[in-house]
């Protein structure tokens, strides 16, 4: 039997950011029960609804569109379930819209996230200057990896030859055994002298940071890890919120 699934998008704000992800899970429950909404259950002895959190949002980030998906045990009626759902949500959760996910479809992979925070006027250029290190140095080592013109190999000597990478080997088969993997390791260590590949976009943009990470990655980085990079840790400390503004999934 194919049971109907929805994607809700909701916020979460106010002191509701400083929840953890496990007393999240629950506080949905308790806010499926009040509205009288009922979702599949898995089989088996301990019984669980049918939920998916994508992306669990770290403990004090506003959530300003983060997702939950549910399989029901009948069709909803939408307008009704969003009505019903922000009537009884506790304070700093709201819901932002709700559909319905397509027949059959599978619950949601997380892709990417965007993020932004406010920096104050007299940082902006300190900011703004390591943003352009990290650019030129990222298009200076592009324009090395460009292939070189072919040579003419030499007749005298036997050219050096160089074994080809045994098939599915990976990137970290080929590194060194004291390199670090992992990008979150680094996070106590200088700045990188360029962005890592799961930072896809990076920018200034009206007096805040703008940042769309990958999600889902071994080692991908964590806006919080940018922060400490830009020498920006303290703004969460005092009072600036760091926002998650968009959670991008799969399907």
């Amino acid at each position: 039997m194919v049971r109907p699934r929805v994607r809700i998008r909701y916020r979460k704000d106010q002191d509701l950011r400083f929840l953890g992800h496990h007393d999240l899970l629950r506080a949905w429950e308790r806010l499926l029960r009040r509205a009288d909404v009922r979702p599949a259950q898995t089989e088996g002895f301990h019984k669980r609804a049918r939920l998916n959190f994508p992306s669990a949002l770290a403990v004090g980030i506003c959530g300003l569109d983060e997702v939950i998906e549910l399989e029901l045990e009948n069709e909803p009626d939408l307008s009704a379930l969003a009505a019903s759902l922000d009537a009884r949500a506790p304070a700093g959760l709201s819901i932002v819209s709700i559909e319905r996910m397509p027949a059959g479809a599978r619950f949601s992979q997380p892709r990417a996230a965007e993020y932004d925070i406010r920096i104050p006027d007299d940082r902006l250029a300190d900011v703004a200057e390591r943003l352009e290190r990290w650019r030129t140095n990222a298009a200076a080592v592009d324009k090395t990896d460009e292939p070189s013109p072919p040579t003419q190999e030499p007749t005298s000597a036997a050219a050096p030859s160089f074994a080809a990478p045994e098939a599915g080997a990976s990137l970290e088969d080929a590194a060194p055994a004291e390199a670090p993997t992992n990008v979150a390791a680094t996070v106590a260590q200088a700045p990188p002298d360029r962005l890592p590949a799961s930072v896809e976009s990076l920018r200034l943009e009206d007096g805040a940071l703008r940042m769309r990470l990958k999600l889902g990655e071994a080692g991908a980085v964590r806006p919080r890890e940018l922060l400490a990079w830009l020498d920006l840790s303290d703004l969460e400390t005092t009072g600036t919120l760091l926002q998650r503004t968009r959670v991008e999934v799969s399907g």
